[in-house]
């Protein structure tokens, strides 16, 4: 069966928002990622500064009574480096590479 899966979750979710069937708050957190995805720069600081805070917060501060979410998770180690950084360092060194064969 050849199910576009994605595409129809995807209308389902515009559909369901469009209705006001989510609550607010999903819409409105919704609604603050979308904006966040749109400016590049924006993205970039804001993991910038949650990939601090990841590290340096204290334990207290993410796992306490008021965030029922973490009871019974653990926050993932914050990468060092991003994916964007990594991916650009590989392809400079390909290039290199690359350059050094015609070279």
């Amino acid at each position: 069966v050849k199910i576009d899966l994605h595409h129809q979750l995807l209308i389902l979710r515009g559909e369901l928002g469009k209705g006001k069937i989510l609550p607010w708050s999903k819409r409105f957190t919704m609604s603050l990622a979308s904006q966040l995805f749109q400016r590049p720069k924006l993205f970039r600081a804001v993991g910038s500064v949650g990939r601090f805070v990841l590290r340096n917060a204290p334990r207290w501060l993410v796992y306490n009574a008021f965030n029922p979410w973490g009871k019974g998770r653990e926050m993932p180690t914050a990468a060092k480096r991003t994916f964007g950084e990594i991916y650009a360092d590989r392809q400079r060194a390909a290039e290199t590479k690359q350059g050094n064969k015609h070279g």
